[in-house]
């Protein structure tokens, strides 16, 4: 999709196109167009056509999952407490806080430290105040850029050479 610069993903609009719905969904337009059961809203001029709500397309998507809902209290998220593999902590008795997520009080646990890093308090926090601490810590590391960091990091393309005589001549002349 030209049009769409991928750089900015996870950053999806609230509504799609078919194009955009179908890169979303991770599918082609094809098959998108004979599997995907969400209708479209019809946008009035000037804007006009037909767009997916992409909340639409999430519980569509969740549908097809498979998969038991996992959170801090699910038998997944207890068994890695319990097992050790987030730490050294088998046994311990974890209180959790306002969206089940684990208190950590150990200033040198990596949990505490990832939770700080984040700015993410587990005690008054929620899940909606996770996803949010997510994408702007994710946003955050995109958004950094130095200014002439891709000089002198161009490449040529393999093909440059083949390109036509006029091709070339035309470059030169603008130098």
């Amino acid at each position: 999709m030209k049009d769409i610069d991928e750089r900015r993903l996870p950053y999806w609009p609230a509504v799609l196109n078919m194009e955009m719905a179908a890169l979303y969904c991770g599918i082609s337009n094809e098959l998108f167009s004979q599997l995907c059961p969400v209708k479209p809203i019809s946008f009035p001029e000037p804007v006009g056509g037909q767009r997916y709500l992409r909340l639409r397309l999430d519980q569509w998507l969740l549908s097809l999952d498979p998969n038991e809902l996992i959170n801090a209290h699910s038998a997944g998220a207890d068994g890695a407490l319990e097992s050790g593999e987030l730490g050294s902590d088998k046994g311990k008795e974890w209180r959790t806080g306002a969206g089940g997520y684990p208190v950590v009080d150990d200033p040198q646990h990596f949990l505490k430290k990832w939770y700080d890093r984040l700015g993410f308090d587990p005690e008054t926090m929620n899940e909606e105040d996770m996803s949010r601490r997510l994408m702007a810590n994710t946003h955050a590391g995109m958004a950094v850029r130095k200014p002439g960091a891709l000089r002198g990091k161009i490449k040529v393309s393999d093909d440059f050479d083949s390109l036509p005589a006029a091709g070339l001549k035309a470059i030169e002349d603008e130098k």
